[in-house]
């Protein structure tokens, strides 16, 4: 009997186990479909960017953000590849007058973005409007000598925000850190 009953309590473990960790479930709890948001930077810009995607930093032209000049520095976090639930889109936005690329998920980023001259670029993913469990807040800085929005959520990217004089503006949502996407 005892070990009948240990029989079926170990497979009713295992079955849960399953369920748990199978992309439903984790397609349930918002993570079965992350993606690296990855930061770049240019030197003679002075411009933070990030993007989940290995694409061009300018809209008109062709080729990756390494071929605009861009260096690769960290995966930033992880954002969701697809609408949900309490969730908004990350847009990015390219300005050619000040040569700056800005990320946002709030309307106020957005409309702050198009009353400034930037240009509509397309979404990176989506970002949790209110904090979830195992979320991080991704914050926008931002900084006037350069003329340089930096949206970051990890923490070496914002001692890095606060270390060139970046000053904060916003949350724009809540991603997932960085480890839970590489």
């Amino acid at each position: 009997m005892k070990k009948q009953i240990l029989l079926s309590l170990t497979c009713s473990i295992s079955i849960f186990s399953a369920l748990l960790f199978s992309p439903i479930a984790q397609e349930a709890f918002g993570q079965s479909s992350l993606k690296a948001l990855l930061l770049y930077w240019h030197s003679g810009r002075e411009d933070n960017f990030i993007t989940t995607k290995e694409r061009a930093a300018e809209p008109n032209r062709g080729g990756t953000a390494a071929d605009m000049g861009y260096e690769y520095a960290q995966n930033e976090a992880c954002v969701l590849s697809s609408s949900q639930p309490d969730t908004s889109a990350l847009k990015l936005y390219w300005s050619e007058e000040r040569q700056d690329n800005f990320s946002t998920a709030t309307t106020v980023g957005q409309k702050s973005a198009v009353d400034a001259g930037y240009r509509y670029v397309g979404i990176d993913g989506y970002v949790f409007t209110t904090q979830k469990p195992g979320t991080v807040p991704l914050n926008l800085y931002w900084n006037a000598g350069r003329g340089d929005n930096m949206t970051t959520a990890s923490a070496a990217g914002i001692q890095a925000a606060k270390d060139a004089g970046y000053n904060f503006v916003r949350t724009e949502g809540y991603v997932y850190p960085a480890n839970q996407c590489q």
